[in-house]
This record gives C-alpha cells, structure tokens and sequence, in this order.
C-alpha cells in the first residue's frame, strides 16, 4: 500500500525546471509575506504564531532542494529578525542571538526537509525502476513496455509485435524447483539477444511469455520465422537436459491504426495461445484467433454452470467381441447441448476443461452419472463393462480417486466392471508416475486401458513399465488400414505385441463391415464404430443393449 502511494505521489515530488523553480519561489515568498503581516498584526514574535512560517521553509526545502530551502530559510530568518520586533505595541526589538537563532533553526528545517525529498526522491527512482522492470532478467515488464510506448513517436515506429510463449514452464518448475524458471528465462533473454538485432526491443510480459517490439520496418512474421528456426530451446540445469517448446505470436502495427501497445501485445498473446493449443509454431493474429479465445473462455464458464447444474449428458456406444459378437462393455461419452453455442464437441469442453481444475468437478460428474446408470443396467440384467476417459490431471485430486470408490460401493458395483481410459500421449508425459497411479486402481481391482494407441510420441518400451489391461487403437488406423499398407501394420504389430503381454486389443472408429472382418483375420479382441452403434441416449442405448441380449440368447439356444 506504501509503495501505491509513493507511486501515485510521485509525478509531483520532482526538482522541476527553472521557471517552474522561479513560480514555486515567487509563490512561497508570497506566502511568507503573509505569515509575517499576521505575525506583526497579532502582536509580534514572541507569540507561537512566528511558527506559521515553517510551513513554507518545509515546502521550500522539500521541492525546491536543500540549497535553495536553505537560502530560503536565511530571507524567512532576516525578515522575522532585525525587521521584526518581539512585541509590535510596546516597539520591543528582538535580541540579535535571538533572531540568529531562530534563523538557524529555520535552515535546519530547511535542510531536513531538503534531505528528506532527496531520500523520498531516490526511493521513487528504484521503486519505479522495479515496477518496470522484470526481477529476474532486468528486462522490461508488461508495464515498462507499456511505459515505453506511451511516447507517441516512439510508438509510430512499432511495426509489430511478438510474443514468445513458452511451453511446459509447470512441469519444469516442479521436477526442478522454482528457480530453474529463473534461469530458463536468464538464458532465453541471453539467446534472444544473440538472434535478434541490437536495436530491437525485449521484454518480459509474464512468467511464461517474452514480448519483441519491433521499429524500423522489421516484419513480425519474418523475425517470428527466423526465431523459429535459429532461437536453441534445449536446456540444461543441474546437468539435466530438459527442452521447452516455445510458440511465437504475432501481431502486426501500421501507423494510424487505433490499436493500443497493450491491444497490440494482447492480440499477440492470444495469436501465441492459439498456436500452443493447436500446434502452430508460428501464428498471426486475426478475428479467428480472437473469436477462439473468447470462445475458450465463454465455453470455460458456461460449462461451470453445466456442470453444477446437471445440464450436460451422457451417450454410450458399445464395445463387441468381434469374434462372439456380443456387448463387453460400453464407452460413457459427455455430450453438451447449450442455448446459445449449440452442441459443443467433447473433444473441444474436455480440452478446455484439462488446462484447468475444472477436469476434476468435470470427472466426479462423469462418474456419478455413468456409474448410477450402469447400476440400473445391472439390476435390469444387464452386465458389462464401463469404459471411462480420464485425464492424468485428475490422479492429482486424491479426491478424484476417493470418488471413484465411493460411488463404487454407493452402487455396489465390482471394481472389475468399471475400466479407466487413460490417453497414451498423456502417459508417455510422467510414466513413473502414470505407473504408480496406475497400479494402485489395478490393485483394487479397477481395469485399465491404453486410449488412443498408436499416437503417442514415446518408444513402446514404456508398455513394461506400465500395469493396463487394454490396448485401444486408435480410430485414424482403423479408418485407413485397408488403403494404407502403413497402417494396417501398426494394427498388426499392436494386436501381436498385445497378446503376447497378455492384453486385450480394441480397435476403435470401425465404420464398414470390411474393416470389422479384417480386423477379426486380424486377431483383434474386440472393437467399437459406427458400423457397430454410433454412441446413443441412454433410452434407445438400453433398448439396443437389451435387444442385443435377446439376439444373443436366440442364437445360444
């Protein structure tokens, strides 16, 4: 709160220059004439009112400097020494050590009050510089940028702006510690010097973010291209090479267009955000870009409210044995119909969902709901297994993994019918941990699958590491295998590599029956498509479950 106040006080406590000096002068000595008629008038200076005249010597010395307080306080002590009498009705003059005196101690005020501004002035200098400026790289902050541009010629020079968003920043702080994040942007503005021109402009917008303010006719997407391909993202802390991803956004300026610097950087980060989310190293700015942002955002709130509410669904689609043909299982699938966006994709209000604590609400939901349902399924003779997609945010809630056996027993359901879907890309991120989290629902009995198999960027070395039950193939093999010698063969190798671990294979998105029969020459265990059932409502899901049964039992007998 101090330093807000400093800050807010400090565009008046400067020396100023030589008229504004001669005003304040000419303006104070004013004041002291007066002090000294009312002196006179009330009676002389042996009343307390001679200490009006204080006043201004403090100001004096506070704004005009030591020196000039100073020579103030002399003309103060002169007029109220020898040129005014102690007591004015009886023509008493003052004594000469008496008025010296008092003299000094006005240049005493003076002097104080002069150090005092030179101190207060001294501190504003260094807590503005901190404002400003980012503690760890001495660069510009957001406001020291801001600050920068507020100049109007400076800011007809910008030709563009380029946030340099980096990924991973969570991850590495918490193998490594907070500090690590210090070097991390140490060394990134060191690199960033290294690439870029001498003149450009570096800053430090957040803890995850550089912004480069470019002048002189360079064109953002060129510098964002050159970064792109010259700027070194491998690190190195405590021995330990780590690489953090970085995504450039860019936001071009021409004169006279009504963005703001804060606008320009805004639009910037929103074109970096954009490209993390979707994988585009280098992204330019436009209305698309803006329109998804504050969409993320809307969908972020509103799916809030959803959930509290109890306004999104739940869809199952079936998961067959190929060679039986009969239900296994079958896959809970969100699904959310709003008044104003319409239906929302699951893929997109997951995602969304995942950057945030809002995956766990989220996840508790999806269990009450599926497993209340698959409960009534039982009761109705109905028994299979239920397949549910978590994130690995979700193992790092305990209460997350609490409510899973808490509604199993609230349900009185086998933990061997309930099968968590865990993605492989998400895994091969912390297999250790993945590993121990893992373990600890297979030790209760819970099944574990492999979702999206096939698309991860790890070796399958990790599937030993790894205790699952499971392998889902991804849907785009199953799709392209029968056009695609390529993707036939990962098929091929994970239904091989599968079995001989002793694990079920999946294969999702089978939408012909030549895909499913091609998939059974191929041993695959069980599989899930259109071709089999698109995902449906839980009414016409039970009515196709039940009749599924019936067919089945028509075909036994």
């Amino acid at each position: 709160m101090m330093n807000s106040f400093f800050l807010m006080v400090s565009p008046y406590l400067y020396e100023g220059g030589l008229k504004s000096k001669i005003l304040m002068f000419v303006s104070l000595a004013f004041l002291s004439v007066l002090g000294g008629q009312l002196v006179y008038v009330t009676g002389g200076t042996y009343l307390p009112y001679v200490h009006l005249l204080y006043v201004p010597i403090i100001i004096a010395g506070f704004w005009l400097g030591i020196f000039t307080g100073i020579i103030f306080a002399i003309c103060i002590g002169l007029m109220v020494g020898p040129f005014m009498p102690l007591n004015v009705a009886q023509d008493i003059a003052q004594s000469t050590p008496e008025w010296l005196l008092r003299t000094g101690f006005f240049a005493m005020i003076a002097l104080l009050s002069g150090m005092s501004a030179q101190i207060t002035r001294a501190y504003l200098v260094v807590l503005k510089r901190r404002y400003l400026t980012d503690f760890e790289t001495k660069m510009p902050n957001y406001k020291g940028l801001e600050a920068l541009y507020k100049d109007e010629e400076r800011f007809a020079m910008l030709t563009g702006v380029v946030v340099i968003k980096m990924r991973q920043v969570k991850e590495v702080e918490k193998a490594f510690g907070l500090e690590t994040m210090s070097y991390v942007a140490i060394k990134t503005k060191e690199r960033l010097k290294e690439v870029l021109s001498p003149e450009t402009v570096l800053g430090r917008v957040s803890n995850d973010a550089f912004a480069i303010c470019l002048e002189n006719k360079e064109e953002a997407l060129k510098v964002a291209q050159h970064l792109s391909q010259y700027l070194e993202r491998t690190y190195k802390f405590d021995k330990i090479p780590f690489l953090i991803e970085m995504y450039f956004g860019i936001m071009p300026h021409v004169k006279g267009d009504s963005d703001s610097f804060r606008t320009l950087v805004k639009k910037a980060l929103v074109a970096a955000d954009h490209g993390l989310q979707n994988s585009l190293e280098v992204c330019a700015y436009n209305e698309e870009t803006q329109d998804f942002s504050e969409r993320n955002i809307y969908i972020l709130h509103e799916l809030r409210e959803a959930i509290e509410q109890d306004q999104l669904s739940l869809n199952y689609q079936p998961i067959i044995s190929l060679n039986k043909n009969e239900v296994i299982g079958v896959e809970a699938l969100a699904r959310w119909g709003h008044s104003t966006l319409g239906m929302v994709s699951p893929l997109e209000f997951t995602r969304i969902a995942e950057q945030t604590q809002l995956i766990n609400p989220y996840t508790k939901w999806l269990l009450k709901k599926s497993l209340s349902q698959l409960a009534q399924w039982r009761k109705d003779g109905l028994d299979f297994v239920l397949s549910l997609n978590f994130s690995m945010k979700n193992f790092e809630d305990p209460t997350v993994v609490q409510e899973i056996f808490h509604y199993l027993e609230e349900y009185n359901i086998p933990p061997q019918m309930l099968e968590v879907e865990v993605t492989e890309t998400a895994i091969a991120r912390n297999i250790g941990k993945a590993a121990d989290i893992l373990q600890s629902l297979r030790e209760k009995g819970i099944k574990v699958a492999i979702d999206d198999f096939g698309t991860g960027q790890s070796s399958l070395n990790y599937l030993f590491e790894l205790p699952v039950d499971a392998l889902k193939v991804d849907q785009v093999f199953t799709r392209s295998m029968l056009d695609n010698s390529a993707a036939e063969a990962i098929i091929r190798s994970a239904i091989m590599m599968g079995h001989e671990m002793n694990l079920k294979v999946i294969a999702e998105g089978i939408e012909t029956k030549k895909q499913l029969e091609h998939l059974k020459k191929l041993g695959c265990d069980y599989g899930q498509g259109y071709y089999i059932s698109r995902p449906m409502p839980v009414e016409l899901a039970t009515t196709w479950l039940d009749a599924k049964r019936t067919q089945l039992m028509k075909i036994q007998a």
